[in-house]
């Protein structure tokens, strides 16, 4: 030491009394002249003269402040054990339990807390003992801890008052319990404006007021903290927290106008991973899918977690945009950054896209490797579902067999609805197994299909029926698919076929082959479907007896633009029906018309029909050297089972009448000849 109180100066107290040596170490503690005071107290340690409590009390507050630890726990112990009814043990009890740690600091701290301990003492022990009880995991001890804080609360220390109400805040707010978090926090904001905590307890309120559910409240703090200037460490909580209370308000718009502005003030903040999800998830809510992939390309980069949410907000809004490669390479990689509750659906999504796009081969890839690495997955079924499918449209029948076997086998509540039956017995047929086929196509039927599933499983079905030659049952389907408004959503093919099958049946069938011939003639088709249609129709009514309504429908046909061949049949048909009308002139010209037309090896037989109508045609009108020449070439020219003897044995009639019995005999000859008659 220097100064006034030299080491030599000191030498002189050596003969002061003891008394007066512990009044003087007294004195320099105060002085805060620690080494000097420790040198006073330790001469006068162990002197019976002097109280060796407060000698003791002094050497552990000098060694303390001197940073020497250790002697100063040696110095309270001392004095605890010595003098455990001192005033001082309390005080030394408490400073002890300051320099120690863990368990010792509790144990000596748990013994302070007792009414008898002067106040301002306990009220330091509990201080510090609160930190330890509410890190307990114990729920009791926490609420011991949060008891102390509110006790100290109410201290007339401004200070203590201050520190135990934030801490009891925070004990709540850890606690979840976050509506007296709040309360606390207000108390405080209230009670201590300018206090050191007044900052800090402004964000937590506002957090805790967000959290409890309070976000208009929390709007309010955090927008009236932003206002009249936050810290800087706390502008970026407020920010966050407005954006996010905007949010949870349905204020969408305000809320991502909030999140770019934390973004801009905060590009790399604590937050803003977050604020960028958060706003992201408000873009898609809102259906801005401009906005959702304009905000996915400007941050770049997305951190791994979350990833596979955002992509999938990307593929989703490229998808609502009818931009199918986007949405391809955003599902890809949302299926690649993993997570089993997103990464199947996208997969088996971009896979969709694919085909949309025309990529076969990269869809049935990605299918098939959904169905390897997520064979559990709830998208399992439709991805073998949509597979199946695919390879019906590209006519692989074998493959979707087996595709959808296996969608039966292990999805089997999966194929009881009646579409998915109609293209299992599509596939099935595709493959030759006619008996499984007409099965499910049964099952599709019993299943409430929708008009179209019903009318495509009841023209299948009819088909097959048809194939196996039991005609009437087929007939059957076709006419009940008629009488519902499926029919109207029929393909031409399907409305002619049905037509010329139901032609085939009975006479009461014959209505309902008119009726799919008029929605096929009454259809916006092509000028060759209408005069199949007009020839379909003219053959119904035909065979109902409406030979009027027939005649009409023939005339249309052939006002057709269009040679189908069966213009030829509508031509012999309308050249007869005019005959029996005895309009020889008209039936003469159609049935010529028939001749032309039938000029293919396939129409020899309307051709033949022609040539022999005509021959009848020309008898009835009395010209029978005509009619012999009709005779001759249906005789001669043609083979015809039915027409070709006739033929002869009416030209050797004609020709015995005009007196030529050689030619006649020779006609006759040529018809025992060939035909044994």
């Amino acid at each position: 030491m220097t100064g006034f109180f030299s080491s030599a100066l000191l030498v002189l107290f050596a003969a002061a009394a003891p008394t007066d040596r512990l009044a003087l170490g007294n004195r320099f503690l105060r002085l805060g002249m620690y080494t000097e005071a420790r040198a006073e107290y330790q001469a006068v340690r162990g002197n019976v003269a002097v109280s060796q409590d407060e000698v003791l009390y002094g050497i552990g507050d000098c060694e303390n402040k001197l940073g020497r630890k250790a002697e100063a726990l040696v110095a309270y112990s001392e004095l605890l054990a010595k003098f455990p009814a001192s005033k001082l043990a309390d005080y030394a009890r408490l400073n002890k339990a300051l320099l120690s740690d863990g368990a010792a600091r509790e144990k000596e701290l748990r013994l302070l807390d007792r009414p008898e301990t002067p106040k301002v003492v306990r009220d330091m022990a509990r201080f510090s003992l609160a930190p330890i009880l509410s890190a307990s995991s114990d729920a009791a001890e926490r609420r011991k801890a949060l008891g102390i804080y509110l006790d100290l609360s109410v201290s007339s220390d401004a200070k203590v008052a201050e520190e135990a109400t934030f801490f009891a805040a925070m004990l709540d707010y850890r606690e979840a319990k976050y509506d007296e978090a709040a309360s606390l926090y207000a108390m405080l904001q209230k009670r201590f404006p300018s206090g050191r905590r007044a900052a800090e307890s402004r964000v937590y309120k506002a957090w805790s007021e967000y959290l409890s559910g309070k976000t208009a409240a929390a709007l309010e703090t955090a927008s009236v903290a932003l206002a009249s200037g936050a810290t800087p460490d706390a502008i970026e909580d407020f920010l966050y927290l407005k954006a996010s209370a905007l949010r949870k308000l349905e204020r969408r718009g305000e809320a991502v106008t909030a999140y770019g502005e934390l973004l801009a003030k905060f590009p790399g903040g604590r937050y803003a991973d977050a604020a960028w999800r958060e706003r992201l998830a408000l873009r898609a809510a809102d259906r801005d899918h401009a906005g959702v992939l304009a905000d996915i390309e400007k941050r770049g980069d997305w951190p791994a977690a979350g990833a596979s949410r955002v992509f999938t907000y990307a593929y989703e809004a490229a998808a609502a945009m009818t931009n199918w490669t986007e949405a391809v390479r955003y599902a890809r990689r949302a299926a690649a950054a993993g997570g089993d509750d997103l990464a199947p659906r996208a997969l088996y999504l971009a896979a969709a896209y694919e085909a949309r796009l025309g990529q076969v081969r990269e869809a049935m890839a990605d299918w098939t490797a959904l169905l390897a690495r997520y064979p559990d997955c709830s998208f399992a079924a439709d991805a073998l579902r949509a597979r199946g499918m695919e390879e019906l449209r590209q006519q692989d029948h074998k493959a979707a067999h087996r595709t959808l076997g296996e969608l039966a086998r292990r999805f089997p509540d999966r194929v009881k609805d009646a579409e998915t039956a109609y293209w299992r017995g599509v596939a099935a047929r595709g493959v030759g197994e006619v008996a499984v086929a007409e099965s499910l196509f049964r099952a599709a039927l019993a299943a409430r299909p929708d008009d179209e599933t019903a009318r495509d499983a009841k023209l299948e079905l009819a088909f097959l029926l048809e194939r196996k030659g039991d005609k009437a049952a087929s007939a059957k389907l076709l006419a009940e698919l008629l009488d519902t408004p499926a029919a109207d959503r029929m393909t031409p093919a399907s409305l002619a076929w049905t037509a010329e099958t139901l032609l085939e049946g009975d006479v009461k069938l014959a209505a309902f082959a008119a009726k799919a011939a008029d929605l096929l003639e009454r259809r916006d088709v092509d000028p060759t479907w209408k005069q199949i249609a007009a020839v379909l129709r003219g053959r119904a009514e035909e065979k109902r007896g409406a030979l009027d309504a027939a005649m009409a429908a023939y005339v249309r046909a052939l006002a057709q633009n269009a040679r189908t061949p069966s213009a030829a049949t509508a031509a012999l048909n309308l050249g007869r029906l005019e005959m029996g009308a005895a309009d020889h002139n008209a039936a003469r010209e159609h049935l010529s018309e028939a001749v032309e037309r039938a000029n293919s090896q396939e129409l020899a037989d309307v051709r033949v029909k022609a040539y022999a109508s005509l021959a009848e045609n020309e008898e009835k009108r009395g010209d029978r050297a005509a009619a012999l020449k009709y005779h001759l070439l249906v005789g001669t020219l043609f083979d015809h089972a039915e027409h070709s003897p006739k033929a002869l044995a009416a030209a050797a009639a004609i020709l015995d009448d005009q007196g030529k019995p050689k030619e006649a005999d020779a006609l006759r000859a040529e018809l025992k000849a060939r035909y044994g008659k």
